[in-house]
């Protein structure tokens, strides 16, 4: 988060939402996967993300 924040152009908050919320209020053990909402969205952030998440699977 700290990386994706740095890269974003504009302020703003990023909420975590699905399995891990869950994760961290102690629903669940483990998640897949980790869904965000940010508000507001800054233009381009998801060009930003798919790039560093393509970047940490190769």
């Amino acid at each position: 988060m700290e990386a994706l924040g740095k890269e974003a152009s504009g302020s703003g908050c990023i909420y975590f939402t699905g399995g891990a919320s869950a994760l961290l209020i102690g629903w669940r053990n483990s998640t897949v996967d980790i869904d965000i909402r940010l508000d507001p969205e800054p233009s381009g952030i998801l060009k930003i993300k798919d790039r560093r998440i393509d970047n940490e699977f190769q």
